[in-house]
């Protein structure tokens, strides 16, 4: 189940950054969130998804969904606390109930299996979560 979460996480997050490209002709190489302020607003709407962009970051709401994601470098990055944002946003998620335990445990096994990565900077690892490339 937490791997259907993610990848409807992930392909919600897809679908704003590929409507994003194609609207501000964004190469597939170049950072959106470097662009912003230039090239579009901060906050905005596109195709129903509203989003805000913030820090190294971004929040999209659409047909009452939200998610709240990181960038680092080029990789996407997720909280915990934003993951449960999006589940409990989410019609076929939200009476899931899932406990934080939970959804650590589950996490953690997906980083084990190197589906998912913690996001290291500086030599640190965080209580942050990076989509590897299997997604």
């Amino acid at each position: 189940m937490i791997e259907k979460i993610l990848h409807d996480h992930y392909n919600f997050i897809k679908k704003f950054e590929n409507l994003m490209r194609t609207e501000y002709n964004i190469d597939k190489n170049e950072r959106i969130l470097s662009l912003r302020g230039s090239n579009f607003q901060n906050k905005g709407e596109i195709n129903g998804y509203n989003y805000q962009f913030h820090g190294k970051g971004c929040r999209l709401e659409k047909e009452g969904v939200i998610c709240d994601y990181n960038y680092h470098k080029k990789a996407i990055v997720f909280t915990l606390w934003g993951l449960k944002q999006f589940i409990t946003s989410c019609n076929h998620y939200r009476n899931e109930n899932f406990s934080d335990d939970y959804l650590e445990l589950e996490l953690y096994k997906l980083i084990e299996n190197g589906k998912l990565l913690w996001l290291i900077d500086g030599g640190v690892v965080w209580e942050v979560y990076q989509y590897s490339d299997f997604w």
